[in-house]
């Protein structure tokens, strides 16, 4: 027989990545009783991210959506997380953007004066000295980087240390009872009842039978860590990939880089491969003018959907049963909202948008 239901608690949220520590912190804010079960996997798609929050993205320079609506919400959320822990793990600085090739600028030109990109150029007047920008580029204000492993460390400390952790795997087949007609949801091999239970997998929830019909288009990533000696930039610097300081040395005293990222939506796996460590030791080497050595080699998936808006929200055919997923490459900037969002649904029923909601995009089969 199972073992008998030993705890209750309002929430489980599954998975501690970059959307299960937001949504714990946005439901811990709100006074919501949770429990963070993860599997504690050495390398996922948010412990090797780059953190950045970036204002204009893309070959044609394109503004970051809703970014005056999500960076406020943002700052206030890792602040106040640092406040709570004392720990820094967001910091806001321009960032770096040098022009790779002769249409770069033109893009730029267009921008530059239109009323939607005012106050997010400036002239950068300290180059970098360890890079080389022979087209120029511009300052991106405001530009951030949160550091998502200190975060997620730090996140599930906390809750370590008031008993809403635990390591795990939970089978979103086998392990969950759902009894019709009652309310809540059982996980029998853990002892444990809640009133809901929120997937925030990452790229494992494409198997997750609960959200099959979701309209999936992951990519893999790879990046390096690599260490510059003599290197002083503190800003992150785009010029066709990103190098973003990570404030710490090697053992020698040189600064650490980590450099990223590869696309490859074909080979959707976590394992690091020659050609890619090729392509960003290629690219690399054209942006700086400094020797540098790889220190370390990861990749991972990420859980991207086809329109590339994230998820949250509970199904409405099971209330119990809720998702958050889908942040892609601009998660540190939006997850904090989104979680805010969503944990506010979870206390009294607030809506959800329906650009982000589970249903809805369930339903239009994306």
């Amino acid at each position: 027989m199972p073992p008998a239901v030993v705890r209750e608690v309002d929430t489980v949220i599954v998975g501690l990545g970059l959307a299960g520590s937001c949504l714990a912190w946005a439901l811990r804010e709100r006074g919501v009783d949770l429990l963070v079960i993860d599997r504690e996997e050495a390398v996922t798609c948010s412990r090797i991210a780059a953190g950045l929050v970036t204002p204009v993205t893309g070959q044609r320079w394109v503004k970051t959506a809703r970014l005056h609506e999500f960076l406020p919400v943002a700052c206030d959320f890792y602040q106040q997380i640092e406040r709570a822990t004392g720990q820094p793990i967001f910091f806001e600085a321009p960032a770096v953007r040098l022009f790779v090739d002769e249409l770069e600028p033109q893009f730029y030109n267009r921008r530059v004066d239109h009323p939607d990109y005012v106050g997010l150029f400036r002239a950068v007047t300290d180059w970098p000295a360890e890079v080389s920008a022979p087209l120029g580029g511009v300052e991106l204000v405001p530009a951030a980087r949160l550091d998502v492993a200190r975060f997620l460390d730090l996140t599930r400390a906390v809750l370590l240390a008031s008993d809403r952790y635990l390591s795990g795997v939970i089978n979103p087949e086998a392990d969950l009872s759902l009894r019709e007609g009652a309310a809540g949801v059982t996980l029998p091999s853990l002892g444990l009842r809640c009133q809901r239970i929120i997937f925030c997998q990452g790229a494992a929830a494409r198997t997750n039978p609960w959200f099959e019909k979701l309209a999936w288009n992951p990519a893999k990533g790879e990046v390096l860590v690599v260490a510059i000696p003599g290197a002083r930039e503190t800003r992150v610097v785009h010029r066709g990939l990103w190098i973003a300081p990570l404030g710490t040395n090697d053992s020698h005293g040189s600064p650490l880089y980590r450099v990223g990222a590869t696309y490859d939506w074909a080979t959707l796996d976590s394992t690091p491969t020659a050609a890619g460590r090729e392509e960003l030791e290629a690219r690399l080497a054209e942006v700086i003018h400094r020797p540098f050595h790889v220190v370390s080699h990861q990749a991972a998936v990420r859980p991207i959907l086809k329109d590339l808006n994230p998820v949250i929200g509970c199904l409405h055919r099971n209330p119990a049963v809720g998702f958050f997923n889908g942040l892609g490459s601009k998660g540190s900037l939006m997850a904090p909202f989104l979680a805010r969002q969503f944990a506010d649904h979870v206390r009294d029923g607030s809506p959800i948008e329906a650009v982000f909601d589970l249903n809805s995009r369930l339903e239009s089969g994306g």
